[in-house]
């Protein structure tokens, strides 16, 4: 029985020791800062897609299947300093589904743009229209890769 406890006690060191040396995830740096260029529950764009657009023809062009050919007017962004993510959830049956960010973390290695996710809960009132929410943020330009992260809730808001 000695033995037994020994052993176990030794295993429970080792196992110790081998956690605190894994390799910590990366500290997250500065929130960088975003702004949201346009947010909401119509647009022309009806696919289900999350972008990063690093030039002015590309977002040119979004801009424009986005309105659907609508005079409104395009948001003035410097690429050299900025990109611009477009995220859509494609075409909804109804109202009471949205997005938003939830929040930018910046570490060393990458950022991630966490989005938040909300449908209808079942059973809930709801408008009957077809929807097609999006969210685009503009954030400063980064070397680093960025990733997307998504977080669901239901609302039982009528919406």
């Amino acid at each position: 029985m000695k033995f037994f406890y020994a052993q176990f006690i030794i295993s429970l060191g080792l196992l110790v020791n081998v956690i605190s040396c894994s390799t910590p995830p990366p500290a997250p740096v500065a929130d960088p800062s975003y702004t949201i260029l346009s947010q909401g529950q119509q647009s022309g764009f009806t696919l289900q897609k999350a972008l990063i657009i690093e030039n002015a023809n590309e977002f040119n062009q979004l801009w424009a299947i986005h309105t659907g050919g609508a005079k409104t007017p395009t948001p003035v962004i410097n690429f050299n300093s900025t990109v611009v993510v477009a995220n859509f959830l494609g075409e909804q049956p109804t109202g009471g589904y949205s997005i938003q960010v939830d929040k930018v973390v910046n570490t060393e290695k990458y950022t991630q743009i966490i989005f938040a996710i909300q449908r209808p809960a079942p059973g809930s009132m709801r408008t009957m229209q077809i929807t097609q929410p999006y969210i685009m943020i503009k954030l400063s330009k980064t070397n680093k890769p960025i990733y997307f992260d998504y977080t669901r809730s239901e609302s039982d808001k009528e919406q």
